[in-house]
C-alpha cells in the first residue's frame, strides 16, 4: 500500500509550524531548569568506602533535607554523583551554607561505613555559563557542516530542509523538557549532539531517494517523486527508530541515576527525529524546490 503523505504538504508545513511555536513560546515561559553543572553550587570529593555505588549515594542525598542559601528547606535528591574509582565519588549540589554543609557530611559519615572526610569547594556560576556557550558553539558547529556537507552532496535546499528538520527536533526536546521540569544538566548536551546526527541521518536516507528518484524522472509531480521516497524509506525508518527506543526505554527505566539523564532526551529526541525527516524536512523541501522552479520560469 502506498501512503501518499505528500499530497498535502502545505498542511504538514503548517501543523509542524504550529507545534514548534507552541513549543518554542512554552520554553520561553515556562523556562528550563537548569541544573548544578550550569548554575553552580557545592562540588565535595569523598571516600566512601568498597561496595558503594552511585545508586547508594543518591538514595542517601534523596533522604536529606537542608536549608539553602535563602533558608529555605530544600532536599538534596538531584545532585549529582559520578563514580570516581571503587570508593571514592565526586558529589555536586547545590549552593550551601555552612551548616548545611556540615549537616551534609555528617550524614554520609553516619550511613557509609568506610566514610573519609574529602575535599569540599565552591564551583561558581561562570562554568555552567561557559558550558552554555561551548554547546551553542558546538550546535553552531555542526549546524555550519551540516549545510556545507549536505549542499556539496546534494543542494541548498536540501541542507535548509534538513536544518528545519533539526531545529523542530531540538526544539521539541526543550519543550519536553520545559513543560515537565526535568533538570537539564551535561548529559543533556551529548545527548543533542547525538540527536542532530540522528535525525540528520534519518533525512539524508529520504533525501538520497529523492535524488536518485530525480534522476528518472518521468510525468511524476515533484509531491509523487517525494511520495516515493517516502514509500521506499518509511519501514526502514519506523524499524530503526522502534529498535533506537527500545534500547534508550531500557536505559531510561533500568540505566540508573547515572544514565537517564542521557536516555530522557536522547528517547524524544529519537521520535522526534523521525517525524521531522518525514513531516518537517520533505515539506519544507517541496516548498523550496517549488519556489525555485516559480522564479525559474
Amino acid at each position: 500500500m502506498k501512503l501518499n503523505i505528500m499530497d498535502k504538504w502545505n498542511t504538514w508545513i503548517k501543523v509542524s509550524g504550529v507545534i514548534a511555536l507552541a513549543g518554542l513560546l512554552i520554553v520561553l515561559v515556562m523556562g528550563l531548569n537548569f541544573g548544578i553543572h550550569f548554575t553552580g553550587g557545592v562540588a565535595i570529593q569523598v571516600e566512601l568506602g568498597q561496595d558503594v555505588v552511585t545508586s547508594d549515594v543518591h538514595e542517601v542525598l534523596s533522604d536529606i533535607t537542608v536549608e539553602n542559601m535563602d533558608g529555605e528547606a530544600v532536599s538534596l535528591e538531584n545532585s549529582f554523583v559520578q563514580s570516581i574509582d571503587e570508593s571514592e565519588f565526586y558529589i555536586r549540589t547545590i549552593p550551601l551554607p555552612e551548616d548545611s554543609r556540615l549537616e551534609l557530611l555528617n550524614s554520609l559519615e553516619e550511613n557509609f561505613a568506610g566514610y573519609s572526610r574529602g575535599e569540599v569547594e565552591d564551583i561558581g556560576p561562570q562554568v555552567g555559563a561557559e558550558l552554555i556557550r561551548n554547546a551553542l558553539l558546538s550546535l553552531l558547529v555542526a549546524a555550519v557542516a551540516i549545510i556545507l556537507y549536505i549542499s556539496y552532496r546534494f543542494q541548498l535546499q536540501f541542507a535548509i530542509s534538513a536544518l528545519c528538520a533539526l531545529f523542530f527536533d531540538v526544539l521539541m526536546v526543550l519543550f519536553i523538557f520545559s513543560i515537565f521540569n526535568i533538570e537539564l544538566n551535561t548529559p543533556f548536551i551529548a545527548a543533542i549532539l547525538t540527536i542532530v546526527g540522528y535525525s540528520i541521518n534519518d533525512s539524508i536516507v529520504i533525501f538520497d531517494r529523492i535524488r536518485e528518484n530525480l534522476k528518472y524522472k518521468g510525468k511524476e509531480s515533484d509531491v509523487e517523486i517525494v511520495n516515493t521516497s517516502i514509500n521506499q524509506t518509511i519501514v526502514r525508518s519506523i524499524n530503526t527508530s522502534f529498535t533506537t527506543i527500545l534500547v534508550l526505554g531500557s536505559l531510561l527505566f533500568l540505566g540508573g541515576e547515572t544514565l537517564r539523564p542521557f536516555a530522557i532526551p536522547l528517547f524524544f529526541g529519537v521520535i522526534s527525529g523521525t517525524y521531522s525527516s518525514i513531516f518537517v524536512a520533505s515539506p519544507v523541501w517541496l516548498a523550496l524546490r517549488n519556489r525555485k522552479l516559480q522564479k525559474s520560469a
